[in-house]
Protein backbone atom coordinates (compact mmCIF):
# COMPACT_ATOMS: atom_id res chain seq x y z
CA UNK A 1 0.00 0.00 0.00
CA UNK A 2 1.71 3.37 -1.02
CA UNK A 3 0.66 6.28 1.38
CA UNK A 4 -0.34 9.31 -0.47
CA UNK A 5 1.84 11.89 1.69
CA UNK A 6 5.20 11.49 4.08
CA UNK A 7 3.64 14.65 6.75
CA UNK A 8 3.45 12.87 10.05
CA UNK A 9 0.91 14.80 11.17
CA UNK A 10 -1.20 13.93 7.96
CA UNK A 11 -0.64 10.46 8.95
CA UNK A 12 -1.47 10.89 12.20
CA UNK A 13 -4.59 12.73 12.09
CA UNK A 14 -5.52 9.84 9.29
CA UNK A 15 -5.73 7.63 11.70
CA UNK A 16 -7.26 9.15 14.64
CA UNK A 17 -9.97 10.27 12.30
CA UNK A 18 -10.46 6.53 11.28
CA UNK A 19 -9.64 5.28 14.69
CA UNK A 20 -12.96 7.74 16.28
CA UNK A 21 -15.42 6.06 13.53
CA UNK A 22 -14.88 2.62 15.22
CA UNK A 23 -17.27 2.50 18.33
CA UNK A 24 -19.99 4.15 16.00
CA UNK A 25 -19.49 1.38 13.54
CA UNK A 26 -18.62 -1.55 15.79
CA UNK A 27 -22.50 -1.13 17.77
CA UNK A 28 -23.78 -2.69 14.43
CA UNK A 29 -22.16 -5.77 14.60
CA UNK A 30 -22.16 -6.56 18.25
CA UNK A 31 -24.52 -9.37 17.35
CA UNK A 32 -21.53 -10.97 15.96
CA UNK A 33 -18.37 -12.96 17.68
CA UNK A 34 -16.28 -10.77 18.72
CA UNK A 35 -13.06 -12.77 17.54
CA UNK A 36 -14.61 -14.00 14.81
CA UNK A 37 -15.13 -9.89 13.88
CA UNK A 38 -11.75 -9.31 14.25
CA UNK A 39 -10.65 -11.87 11.90
CA UNK A 40 -12.47 -10.81 8.92
CA UNK A 41 -10.92 -6.92 9.90
CA UNK A 42 -7.87 -8.27 10.38
CA UNK A 43 -7.97 -10.39 7.21
CA UNK A 44 -9.35 -6.96 5.05
CA UNK A 45 -6.45 -4.73 6.48
CA UNK A 46 -4.24 -7.32 5.34
CA UNK A 47 -5.20 -7.21 1.61
CA UNK A 48 -4.20 -3.08 1.18
CA UNK A 49 -0.50 -4.22 0.81
CA UNK A 50 -0.86 -8.26 -0.45
CA UNK A 51 1.09 -6.91 -3.60
CA UNK A 52 4.51 -6.69 -0.81
CA UNK A 53 3.34 -10.60 0.46
CA UNK A 54 7.52 -11.20 0.09
CA UNK A 55 8.41 -8.42 2.47
CA UNK A 56 5.91 -9.77 5.05
CA UNK A 57 8.24 -13.23 4.72
CA UNK A 58 11.70 -11.52 4.48
CA UNK A 59 11.80 -10.85 8.46
CA UNK A 60 9.94 -13.89 10.26
CA UNK A 61 11.47 -12.12 13.56
CA UNK A 62 10.15 -8.69 13.08
CA UNK A 63 6.65 -10.58 11.63
CA UNK A 64 6.12 -12.17 14.86
CA UNK A 65 6.69 -9.24 17.49
CA UNK A 66 4.79 -6.99 15.07
CA UNK A 67 1.87 -9.38 14.88
CA UNK A 68 1.87 -10.05 18.94
CA UNK A 69 1.46 -6.28 18.95
CA UNK A 70 -1.62 -5.68 17.02
CA UNK A 71 -3.12 -8.77 18.21
CA UNK A 72 -2.33 -8.53 22.42
CA UNK A 73 -3.60 -5.19 22.28
CA UNK A 74 -7.10 -5.93 20.72
CA UNK A 75 -7.25 -9.35 22.85
CA UNK A 76 -6.23 -7.92 25.49
CA UNK A 77 -9.01 -4.77 25.15
CA UNK A 78 -11.68 -7.78 23.96
CA UNK A 79 -10.83 -9.42 27.19
CA UNK A 80 -11.13 -6.53 29.54
CA UNK A 81 -14.59 -5.48 28.00
CA UNK A 82 -15.88 -8.81 28.70
CA UNK A 83 -14.76 -8.64 32.38
CA UNK A 84 -15.34 -4.66 33.07
CA UNK A 85 -17.62 -2.37 32.42
CA UNK A 86 -16.94 -0.82 28.87
CA UNK A 87 -16.57 2.95 30.15
CA UNK A 88 -14.17 2.30 32.96
CA UNK A 89 -12.19 -0.18 31.00
CA UNK A 90 -11.73 2.26 27.80
CA UNK A 91 -10.80 5.01 30.02
CA UNK A 92 -7.86 2.70 31.16
CA UNK A 93 -6.83 1.97 27.60
CA UNK A 94 -6.46 5.76 26.92
CA UNK A 95 -3.45 5.44 29.21
CA UNK A 96 -1.35 3.98 26.33
CA UNK A 97 -0.55 7.75 24.98
CA UNK A 98 0.77 8.51 28.45
CA UNK A 99 2.96 5.25 27.96
CA UNK A 100 4.36 6.49 24.75
CA UNK A 101 5.27 9.69 26.52
CA UNK A 102 6.89 7.93 29.44
CA UNK A 103 8.58 5.11 27.75
CA UNK A 104 10.29 7.49 24.64
CA UNK A 105 13.26 7.41 26.37
CA UNK A 106 13.93 4.07 27.56
CA UNK A 107 13.72 3.78 23.24
CA UNK A 108 15.41 7.10 22.05
CA UNK A 109 18.18 8.87 23.28
CA UNK A 110 17.41 12.04 21.69
CA UNK A 111 13.57 11.97 23.09
CA UNK A 112 14.01 13.30 26.78
CA UNK A 113 11.13 13.23 29.04
CA UNK A 114 9.68 17.00 29.77
CA UNK A 115 7.82 19.02 32.13
CA UNK A 116 5.80 20.26 29.42
CA UNK A 117 5.79 17.32 27.35
CA UNK A 118 4.36 15.36 30.77
CA UNK A 119 1.05 17.91 31.35
CA UNK A 120 0.69 18.56 27.91
CA UNK A 121 -0.56 14.52 27.63
CA UNK A 122 -1.92 14.96 31.17
CA UNK A 123 -4.26 17.84 30.48
CA UNK A 124 -4.98 15.30 26.94
CA UNK A 125 -5.80 12.67 29.05
CA UNK A 126 -8.38 14.69 31.43
CA UNK A 127 -10.13 15.89 28.51
CA UNK A 128 -10.52 12.19 27.07
CA UNK A 129 -11.82 11.20 30.60
CA UNK A 130 -14.46 13.71 30.12
CA UNK A 131 -15.47 13.29 26.84
CA UNK A 132 -16.00 9.32 27.61
CA UNK A 133 -17.53 9.89 31.32
CA UNK A 134 -19.96 12.86 30.38
CA UNK A 135 -22.72 11.30 30.47
CA UNK A 136 -22.22 8.15 32.43
CA UNK A 137 -21.26 7.38 35.89
CA UNK A 138 -17.66 6.69 36.45
CA UNK A 139 -17.16 4.77 39.16
CA UNK A 140 -14.16 1.41 39.91
CA UNK A 141 -15.31 -1.15 41.50
CA UNK A 142 -12.86 -3.97 42.77
CA UNK A 143 -14.75 -6.47 41.51
CA UNK A 144 -13.86 -5.88 38.12
CA UNK A 145 -10.00 -5.49 38.93
CA UNK A 146 -9.01 -8.62 36.28
CA UNK A 147 -10.81 -5.94 33.62
CA UNK A 148 -9.18 -3.26 34.67
CA UNK A 149 -6.05 -5.43 34.48
CA UNK A 150 -6.00 -6.40 30.76
CA UNK A 151 -7.46 -3.00 29.74
CA UNK A 152 -4.17 -1.76 31.74
CA UNK A 153 -2.15 -4.70 30.05
CA UNK A 154 -3.89 -3.41 26.60
CA UNK A 155 -2.48 0.25 27.07
CA UNK A 156 1.23 -0.74 27.67
CA UNK A 157 1.21 -2.95 24.59
CA UNK A 158 -0.22 -1.09 22.34
CA UNK A 159 2.62 2.12 23.69
CA UNK A 160 5.15 -0.31 22.86
CA UNK A 161 3.96 -1.86 19.94
CA UNK A 162 4.02 1.87 18.51
CA UNK A 163 7.22 2.42 19.62
CA UNK A 164 8.83 -0.26 18.66
CA UNK A 165 7.55 0.07 15.03
CA UNK A 166 9.03 3.76 15.48
CA UNK A 167 12.42 2.00 16.33
CA UNK A 168 12.57 -0.88 13.52
CA UNK A 169 13.59 2.16 10.83
CA UNK A 170 14.25 0.22 8.05
CA UNK A 171 11.25 -1.60 8.24
CA UNK A 172 8.68 -1.51 5.62
CA UNK A 173 5.53 -0.12 6.24
CA UNK A 174 3.61 -2.66 4.08
CA UNK A 175 5.22 -5.12 6.39
CA UNK A 176 2.00 -3.91 8.48
CA UNK A 177 0.20 -6.05 6.13
CA UNK A 178 1.53 -9.19 7.73
CA UNK A 179 0.92 -8.42 11.31
CA UNK A 180 -2.93 -7.84 9.94
CA UNK A 181 -2.97 -11.45 8.35
CA UNK A 182 -0.96 -13.39 11.72
CA UNK A 183 -3.60 -11.52 13.88
CA UNK A 184 -6.56 -12.60 11.68
CA UNK A 185 -5.59 -16.13 11.66
CA UNK A 186 -4.84 -15.95 15.85
CA UNK A 187 -8.07 -14.28 16.09
CA UNK A 188 -9.95 -17.46 14.15
CA UNK A 189 -8.06 -19.77 15.57
CA UNK A 190 -9.38 -18.44 19.14
CA UNK A 191 -12.88 -17.92 17.73
CA UNK A 192 -12.75 -21.50 16.93
CA UNK A 193 -11.89 -22.55 20.40
CA UNK A 194 -13.89 -20.31 22.75
CA UNK A 195 -16.99 -18.62 20.54
CA UNK A 196 -20.26 -20.13 18.74
CA UNK A 197 -20.68 -20.54 15.49
CA UNK A 198 -20.19 -17.24 13.15
CA UNK A 199 -24.06 -16.76 12.07
CA UNK A 200 -25.07 -15.77 8.58
CA UNK A 201 -23.97 -12.45 7.81
CA UNK A 202 -26.24 -9.66 6.34
CA UNK A 203 -25.61 -6.99 3.43
CA UNK A 204 -25.31 -4.40 6.17
CA UNK A 205 -22.92 -7.06 8.58
CA UNK A 206 -20.64 -6.90 5.36
CA UNK A 207 -21.01 -3.30 4.37
CA UNK A 208 -20.09 -2.15 7.98
CA UNK A 209 -16.91 -5.04 8.21
CA UNK A 210 -15.40 -3.89 5.02
CA UNK A 211 -15.67 -0.27 5.93
CA UNK A 212 -14.19 -1.09 9.57
CA UNK A 213 -11.34 -3.31 8.00
CA UNK A 214 -10.63 -0.72 4.90
CA UNK A 215 -10.32 2.28 7.59
CA UNK A 216 -10.35 1.67 11.41
CA UNK A 217 -8.58 -1.79 11.15
CA UNK A 218 -6.03 -1.08 8.00
CA UNK A 219 -5.42 2.31 6.54
CA UNK A 220 -5.26 3.67 9.63
CA UNK A 221 -2.79 1.31 10.81
CA UNK A 222 -0.48 1.68 8.07
CA UNK A 223 -0.67 5.68 8.56
CA UNK A 224 -0.27 5.11 12.30
CA UNK A 225 3.27 2.92 11.47
CA UNK A 226 4.44 6.08 9.16
CA UNK A 227 3.29 8.89 11.28
CA UNK A 228 5.94 7.27 14.17
CA UNK A 229 8.58 6.95 11.96
CA UNK A 230 8.39 10.40 10.74
CA UNK A 231 6.91 12.11 13.78
CA UNK A 232 7.84 12.66 17.80
CA UNK A 233 6.01 10.24 19.32
CA UNK A 234 5.11 12.14 22.60
CA UNK A 235 3.45 14.45 20.16
CA UNK A 236 1.68 12.01 18.71
CA UNK A 237 0.80 10.70 21.79
CA UNK A 238 -1.10 13.21 23.01
CA UNK A 239 -2.79 14.31 19.75
CA UNK A 240 -4.13 10.51 19.92
CA UNK A 241 -6.75 12.14 22.60
CA UNK A 242 -8.74 13.27 19.98
CA UNK A 243 -10.11 10.05 19.26
CA UNK A 244 -12.61 9.66 21.92
CA UNK A 245 -13.15 13.27 21.64
CA UNK A 246 -14.01 12.90 17.59
CA UNK A 247 -15.83 9.16 18.55
CA UNK A 248 -17.81 10.99 21.16
CA UNK A 249 -19.17 13.72 18.10
CA UNK A 250 -19.87 10.91 15.69
CA UNK A 251 -22.31 9.16 18.53
CA UNK A 252 -23.91 12.19 19.14
CA UNK A 253 -24.35 13.54 15.33
CA UNK A 254 -25.92 9.98 14.94
CA UNK A 255 -27.81 9.54 18.09
CA UNK A 256 -30.64 11.29 19.85
CA UNK A 257 -28.23 13.41 22.47
CA UNK A 258 -27.08 16.79 22.43
CA UNK A 259 -23.47 18.28 23.14
CA UNK A 260 -22.65 19.32 26.49
CA UNK A 261 -20.91 21.57 28.96
CA UNK A 262 -18.94 18.52 29.61
CA UNK A 263 -17.71 17.70 26.22
CA UNK A 264 -17.04 21.18 25.26
CA UNK A 265 -14.74 21.62 27.90
CA UNK A 266 -13.25 17.80 27.08
CA UNK A 267 -12.45 19.35 23.70
CA UNK A 268 -10.60 22.40 25.36
CA UNK A 269 -8.61 20.27 27.16
CA UNK A 270 -7.26 17.67 24.80
CA UNK A 271 -6.45 21.11 21.89
CA UNK A 272 -4.73 22.20 25.03
CA UNK A 273 -2.16 19.44 25.43
CA UNK A 274 -1.59 18.92 22.26
CA UNK A 275 -0.69 22.58 21.26
CA UNK A 276 1.39 22.60 24.35
CA UNK A 277 3.74 19.55 22.71
CA UNK A 278 3.63 21.00 19.32
CA UNK A 279 4.72 24.27 21.39
CA UNK A 280 7.33 22.55 22.92
CA UNK A 281 8.42 20.48 19.80
CA UNK A 282 9.17 23.97 17.60
CA UNK A 283 11.05 25.59 20.58
CA UNK A 284 13.17 22.19 20.33
CA UNK A 285 13.22 22.86 16.91
CA UNK A 286 14.61 25.96 16.92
Amino acid sequence: MRLITNSWPCLTFTAIILWSFLALLSSNITHLPPLASLGILFLIGSLLSIKSWRIWIKDVRLLCIGSLGIFGYHYFLFLAFRKAPIVQANLINYLWPVFIVMFSPLFFKGYKWRFQHAFGTACAFFGAGLAIADTQSIAFNHMYWLGYLFSFCAAIIWALYSLWTKKQASMQTELVGGFCLVSSLLSFFLHGVFENALPPISFTDAAVLLVLGLGSMGIAFYAWDKALKLGDPRIIGSLSYLTPILSSFWLLAFGDKNWTPGLLISVFFVVLGGSINLGKQKINAD
